[in-house]
């Protein structure tokens, strides 16, 4: 009973902190850099739009949301309270995808979704892939057995992540049928954890994957996975003793009582990469970001006064990165970031109680 109620009470302090081994092999390695401003970011800014959500009592949402962008829309992920809204890009409510529940074309509860040429893929709990059309109309169901906690549709199969799981010497797989490719061997001494930011993103041909607890990126492509990023947190970096207690509740209650910082999302696009790190220190947790943009990294992160891009970020199409943010950010939004609105007297139309609004930022 003592360890079941301590799984609960770490499972939610790493729930709270965390938003998400490996060797360094060849990946390029980057050394973090713990800024406390978002000057070298603003310099790469052309302008930043925004675009708020229809609010009425049916579709607001809850914490944590991920969003897909589209050609004409804005596709809106609910985990917490399972639900899928779309939005076009002037912010008008289009329509629901799916349905939480348990009937053959519904999902039980979401673990990940993706945007496959024009459908929408949700991978639910019970072992369901269900494909759907913008409209919200469900066109096929398959049973997806032996899948992890976030899964990815590949052409070659579904690659799936398990973080550590003590039933398993592997942290992911692609699954194809009855076939399995396993990744990254496991030795599990430590809690399964796996972030509600995506697992899995892609670029080109190329998918990036988010390991638990490491500082590398990963990187996927016809059924061979490679160290792709590996980066250096200096003091932030995990101990190696993290890895070496006898249970997993051990490690996980030394983890929390350590400064630490984890790869909680990752995006690129033509001209830049983004990286999302969280850093849990010993006054409280923040995020720090780094990009790649001509040929160098650069870092940024915001004071605690701001907070406008922190955990906000979370798509990239070309040129444009997309954040989701809730109204009150914005109405305390300060001059130096306002100044770089194109839209502004959109602000004096929000409420505390609006839905979120999605921020278009244009690059250079």
């Amino acid at each position: 009973m003592k360890k079941l109620i301590l799984a609960i009470c770490l499972a939610i302090i790493l729930s709270l902190l965390l938003s998400s081994c490996g060797g360094h092999g060849n990946a390029t390695v980057i050394q973090m850099k713990n800024s406390k401003d978002s000057d070298t970011f603003l310099e790469c800014v052309n302008s930043i739009s925004l675009h708020p959500l229809e609010t009425d009592d049916t579709h607001l949402m809850g914490s944590n949301v991920n969003l897909i962008v589209t050609d004409d829309s804005y596709i809106l992920i609910d985990k917490l309270n399972g639900s899928i809204f779309r939005y076009s890009t002037s912010g008008q409510f289009l329509n629901e995808i799916g349905h939480k529940g348990r009937g053959p074309l519904e999902y039980t509860n979401i673990e990940s979704v993706q945007w496959v040429e024009d459908r929408l893929i949700v991978f639910s709990i019970d072992d369901k892939m269900l494909t759907y059309t913008v409209d919200g109309h469900c066109e096929g169901v398959e049973t997806i057995r032996r899948k992890g906690s976030q899964s990815y549709l590949m052409k070659d199969g579904v690659l799936t992540y398990y973080s550590y799981l003590p039933s398993l010497d592997y942290r992911m797989a692609l699954l194809n049928g009855d076939d399995l490719i396993p990744f990254l061997p496991s030795n599990p001494v430590v809690m399964t954890y796996v972030s509600d930011a995506p697992v899995f993103s892609s670029y080109d041909e190329d998918v990036f994957v988010i390991d638990s607890y490491s500082s590398v990126l990963y990187k996927y492509h016809d059924k061979r996975l490679e160290e792709y990023l590996s980066f250096d947190f200096g003091r932030f970096a995990i101990k190696d003793e993290f890895y070496h207690f006898e249970d997993p509740y051990e490690s996980a209650y030394y983890l929390t009582g350590t400064e630490f910082a984890l790869i909680n999302r990752y995006l690129e696009s033509d001209s830049y990469r983004i990286v999302e790190i969280l850093v849990q220190t010993e006054t409280g947790t923040h995020f720090n970001y780094g990009m790649f943009h001509e040929d160098r990294w650069f870092w940024f992160s915001e004071p605690e006064s701001s907070q406008f891009f922190s955990n906000t970020i979370r798509s990239m199409r070309g040129d444009k990165l997309y954040c989701l943010t809730a109204p009150e950010t914005l109405l305390r939004m300060p001059d130096y970031i306002a100044d770089y609105f194109s839209n502004p007297e959109v602000i004096s139309t929000l409420k505390e109680d609006s839905n979120y609004v999605v921020i278009e930022v244009e690059l250079k």
